[in-house]
């Protein structure tokens, strides 16, 4: 269990695993339909999900996050940038690249937002045309020295 929701009133409080509480207010009263991944939550105008948020999710939107999928996510956001640190980021994940890439999906996967989907996607479908570049921008290199 990774949480516990009380509800009277007006307030839902939601206590996390370490007694970090959140406080949801409310207008109107509320019905919680627990579901296997979160809990629903009804009022008489609008439809709310409450869920725990995916550690692939928080691998890449922690702040600070130096796991794999957090810098291929932000190794994107450079090479729109047209910023040199894309490489840097390239090269700190070229071993684990596969994780990166099945994390970002999963995060994708869980996101409700189609335009969030499309930008945590948009690297992993990026990078096997970027790899076909760097590796042949390498192999140029090789061919030009001078033997």
């Amino acid at each position: 269990m990774d949480s516990v929701l009380l509800y009277w009133d007006d307030m839902l409080l939601m206590v996390g695993p370490y007694g970090d509480p959140v406080r949801y207010l409310y207008d109107e009263p509320i019905t919680l339909i627990p579901e296997c991944d979160g809990v629903r939550i009804l009022t008489n105008t609008s439809t709310e999900f409450l869920q725990r948020v995916p550690d692939s999710t928080v691998s890449i939107f922690k702040i600070g996050s130096t796991l794999s999928a957090a810098l291929l996510f932000d190794a994107l956001d450079h090479f729109d940038r047209r910023s040199a640190k894309v490489d840097e980021n390239l090269r700190l994940i070229r071993s684990s690249l596969p994780e990166a890439v099945e994390a970002c999906i999963d995060a994708a996967g869980h996101e409700f937002d189609s335009l969030k989907t499309e930008d945590i996607t948009k690297g992993c479908k990026l990078w096997p045309s970027f790899f076909q570049l760097a590796l042949a921008a390498t192999f140029n290199v090789i061919l030009s020295r001078d033997v």
